[in-house]
């Protein structure tokens, strides 16, 4: 197998000073840019397949002209809403000699779609959903929908110094990246014992139609599997902002010092990982979501806050 990465890295960094009260003002800001992505040039794979197993939720296998971090993924055209709508739908496909509109939908080993069920769309208008060959070039109803790559990473660091005070601080963050995401942490699905959280509770009902989440199945059952496949949907963004540490220190003057026998006394305060700005739900930390069999799924443990506070004394 062979690969080609392509990328680059950017710095800047700005120094200066002026008199503030008659004292020196010093600040100074550096900023910071990259940006890769790798594409496979050579694998075994002359089919293209898209994954070695059918069934599997992120498509593992790789080809040639393939970008890493490819996620593949049926397009979401809403909720069904009512049983005419799906009625006329089965009977299309049918037509097309489907016997279902989505074999993906699977309940009590029927292929049979309810009312508040995500609402795939027909990518190759064959009349209804499939995965195609599972090959690159015969997809079925999935297509390219995001990527999982760390795009236009950067970071900010500036500081400035006056009177005994110095200031410091670091922003990091991500431009562009997207995330599958599907647990307890965002879609309520595993079992009856799961946590529900409050942005949770908008899920679909005959009452509520114009809902964010697809009706529940008790214990993760009837078409929950099929609601939850990769799918634009909920796709999430995965940009964000951290302000990772912010620093305020004060030296105390030497012929202060002097006067006590100390030769230098400072004291400061830091603050670590204070906020992150970003797109997904409350509890799911853009960074350290985890990619395994079943995407991102976000169960590491957020970089944990912390404040301290310190004294540095030299005799």
């Amino acid at each position: 197998a062979d690969m080609s990465t392509y990328g680059y890295e950017l710095s800047l960094e700005w120094r200066d000073g002026f008199d503030l009260a008659g004292k020196r003002f010093n600040y100074s800001i550096k900023g910071t840019l990259a940006d890769y992505y790798s594409v496979i040039d050579r694998f075994n794979n002359a089919n293209k397949s898209l994954s070695e197993y059918a069934n599997q939720s992120l498509d593992k296998n790789y080809y040639e002209g393939m970008r890493i971090g490819e996620i593949w993924g049926f397009v979401s055209n809403g909720l069904w809403q009512d049983q005419a709508s799906i009625d006329a739908a089965e009977a299309a496909a049918k037509a097309a000699g489907q016997s279902y509109y989505n074999p993906l939908m699977q309940t009590s080993k029927t292929y049979k779609l309810y009312p508040g069920d995500i609402k795939f769309e027909d990518l190759n208008g064959n009349g209804y959903i499939d995965r195609g060959q599972n090959t690159v070039d015969d997809p079925g109803d999935r297509k390219i929908i995001g990527n999982s790559t760390r795009r236009y990473q950067y970071g900010i660091h500036g500081g400035a110094s006056w009177k005994g005070f110095s200031l410091s601080f670091l922003l990091q963050g991500v431009g562009k990246r997207d995330l599958w995401i599907m647990n307890d942490l965002f879609y309520p699905h595993y079992d009856a014992w799961t946590t529900v959280y409050d942005t949770q509770l908008n899920y679909w009902t005959p009452e509520r139609t114009d809902s964010y989440f697809p009706r529940l199945y008790e214990k993760a059952a009837g078409n929950t599997a099929a609601n939850t496949r990769i799918q634009t949907r909920y796709l999430q963004d995965g940009s964000y902002l951290s302000i990772r540490n912010i620093t305020l220190s004060y030296n105390f003057p030497s012929k202060w010092m002097n006067k006590i026998g100390v030769n230098n006394l400072a004291v400061f305060f830091s603050g670590e990982n204070l906020y992150t700005f970003d797109h997904l739900p409350k509890g799911l930390d853009p960074e350290r979501s985890v990619t395994d069999d079943l995407g991102q799924r976000g169960f590491t443990y957020p970089y944990m806050r912390q404040y301290s506070f310190g004294i540095n004394l030299s005799f």
